[in-house]
């Protein structure tokens, strides 16, 4: 009896084989979802990131939303969400900057984004790319769209624009109280940042503004009637051409000045370094103003110096209005019109 019992309780030999074969089969099914993911977990799923611009268009300084969607392709990458980051740059011209990074949102059920804002993008035509950094499954990957910023019609009395190596720069028109300005500065090598604005009443007074005028009074020193035009740049290798335009009373009493006393009054100029300006038409060096902190002096016709800078042109424009174009040497100038 006692036999029959053990015998029974160990179970015939065709039942203790089949137990046997099944937990054989449980293993081989359990192994490979186990040892799955280190077979792939060097970044192999490969994946791609497209990138949008919103909007793809648009002006100086004007917020514009990047988004990279980053997928991961083939069978193998099914229920693989991509984790980690995207790092936005662009390349504008021959130079290439970085915008910032964004992490990947979470995209179990969506797609798999990462959002960048930015007001940094620079005038002209930028190549914008998302490079997706990878992770422990997903391979790198990245992305490009065009972005295009053009310079601000009517910005206000101040403007800043930045530049890639390469492309000029534009301020766009800047509207004072009865003056617009608008600075274009030539190519830099390097990345530059304009700025230019209109602030009524002057800050600067130059030392040859007095003198009497074809009305036969005098300015007294004080910046010529409207506003005054300032704008410098960041990189001291560029030369820089500057419009300073007057409308309506100003632009005619501009005209005026240029047509009837050109040779006594031609604006008035400050720059970090020496030059040579041209005072009751007569050339003589600028001097140095130690309150203002530049080198002062009227500027004299570009036809007339030699092709020597700083110097200027006259446009003359329908009705009411008048253009000082300002050509300058590299550095800080300041036009005080």
């Amino acid at each position: 009896m006692g036999r029959t019992a053990r015998r029974s309780k160990a179970g015939p030999p065709l039942i203790r084989r089949s137990a046997k074969v099944t937990a054989t089969l449980a293993a081989a099914l359990v192994v490979p979802m186990i040892t799955a993911a280190p077979a792939t977990a060097a970044g192999l799923l490969p994946s791609t990131t497209t990138v949008t611009a919103t909007p793809a268009s648009s002006r100086v300084g004007a917020p514009v939303t990047l988004k990279a969607t980053v997928s991961v392709l083939g069978l193998p990458g099914l229920g693989v969400t991509p984790t980690g980051s995207v790092a936005f740059t662009a390349t504008n011209g021959t130079a290439t900057a970085a915008l910032g990074s964004a992490f990947v949102s979470p995209c179990l059920l969506t797609a798999c984004t990462a959002t960048l804002t930015t007001t940094s993008l620079p005038v002209g035509t930028t190549s914008v790319r998302g490079s997706y950094g990878g992770d422990a499954l997903v391979t790198t990957s990245s992305g490009t769209a065009p972005v295009t910023v053009v310079p601000n019609s009517n910005p206000g009395r101040t403007a800043t624009v930045t530049c890639f190596a390469g492309q000029p720069c534009d301020t766009g028109v800047i509207t004072g109280t009865s003056t617009t300005l608008r600075v274009v500065v030539d190519p830099s090598a390097g990345n530059q940042t304009v700025t230019a604005s209109l602030d009524h009443g002057g800050q600067l007074h130059c030392v040859f503004g007095g003198r009497p005028d074809a009305d036969g009074d005098s300015d007294d020193g004080v910046p010529f009637d409207g506003d005054l035009a300032t704008f410098s740049s960041t990189a001291p290798d560029a030369s820089k051409t500057i419009d300073y335009t007057g409308s309506g009373a100003v632009g005619a009493r501009m005209l005026h000045e240029y047509v009837e006393a050109h040779a006594l009054y031609a604006g008035c100029y400050g720059a970090p370094h020496p030059f040579l300006g041209y005072v009751g038409g007569v050339y003589t060096d600028a001097q140095f103003v130690p309150g203002d902190g530049l080198f002062e002096a009227q500027l004299s016709n570009c036809a007339n110096n030699g092709g020597q800078r700083p110097c200027f042109t006259n446009v003359q424009g329908p009705g009411s209005t008048d253009t000082y174009r300002v050509r300058t040497q590299p550095g800080d100038p300041k036009f005080i019109g």
